[in-house]
């Protein structure tokens, strides 16, 4: 059965907070660079700026196992943002590469702030930012595809006393960050879909032309045989459904489910009585789940 769940409720799992990894280190660029499916040596920011991207840590089989957008300050200081539900097995699975390498993986005590795009202002443009020095450290900014802002600060302040992002403020964020269609990946869909499904290669996630990383044999393979069937798309749902939730053509007999699964759910956010969501689907068109529960898609994610 299908979980569901109100808009309005306490327990609003759609509002998941984003936690930040700091990577440190005279190799931390080149570290994650061999390790990401993004061309990280791309982003050259300038002194006082971020540059970030989409990227992706796969498993052998070139699904992916994690996203995260990486924020480079500099070539010896990279953030990493990925779900707070993702960040454990985050820093255990790039840990494993470290051996002598001079890399540091470091989870970041305090919570990136999101903040609403103000109305007498532009929003900053997606994946860039600035750094602030200031008596007490750094303040980092970094524009957002769904026109915020994420705000943090090293050293990182006392949790105790902080004032943390209330659920409101990140329902709020949530939403606007599915509709503008950023890809993350859940410990549901861990291990799931290929990048190309998540439109990672058209997102800037994606890079063919740099070096090896984990996976990318498959990649490669997929890309140059042309063989991607599933993309990422948006779609709106009549109600919740939990990340990874298998969907099924319209029609499809009982027998036809048993043996073909069309997409999944990649995630989901409220829209008034209905839900917004970011679904992995073979073509537009409608679906449903195993309950029934209609799903449409309707536009392929493209970069904002």
């Amino acid at each position: 059965m299908d979980s569901i769940c109100d808009p309005a409720s306490s327990d609003q799992p759609w509002a998941f907070p984003l936690a930040l990894i700091q990577v440190t280190g005279a190799e931390a660029l080149p570290f994650l660079h061999n390790l990401l499916t993004a061309d990280l040596r791309a982003l050259a920011p300038a002194p006082g700026t971020l540059e970030a991207s989409l990227a992706a840590f796969l498993n052998v089989q070139g699904r992916v196992v994690f996203t995260a957008v990486a924020a480079v300050a500099s070539p010896e200081c990279i953030w990493l943002i990925v779900p707070e539900s993702m960040r454990t097995e985050t820093i255990r699975q790039l840990s494993r590469y470290i051996l002598r390498t001079k890399v540091r993986l470091a989870p970041w005590q305090a919570a990136p702030v999101p903040q609403e795009p103000q109305a007498e202002q532009a929003g900053m443009a997606p994946w860039h930012g600035f750094i602030q020095t200031t008596g007490q450290g750094e303040q980092y900014t970094l524009g957002w595809p769904n026109g915020w802002t994420l705000h943090w600060s090293s050293p990182a302040p006392n949790p105790a006393d902080t004032a943390q992002p209330t659920s409101p403020l990140w329902v709020a964020f949530r939403e606007q960050e599915t509709q503008a269609g950023v890809p993350w990946v859940l410990p549901a869909t861990s291990g799931l879909f290929l990048p190309q499904a998540l439109n990672l290669d058209q997102l800037g996630g994606l890079s063919m032309d740099k070096g090896c990383y984990p996976g990318q044999e498959i990649v490669a393979r997929v890309h140059f045989r042309g063989q991607v069937k599933r993309h990422l798309y948006h779609g709106s749902a009549t109600q919740w459904l939990e990340p990874g939730t298998p969907l099924y053509a319209e029609q499809a007999t009982a027998a036809q489910r048993d043996s073909h699964v069309s997409g999944h759910v990649l995630g989901m956010a409220p829209h008034g009585e209905h839900w917004k969501a970011l679904l992995v689907a073979e073509a537009p068109g409608r679906y449903c789940s195993a309950s029934q529960s209609s799903v449409e898609t309707y536009r392929a994610v493209a970069p904002p």
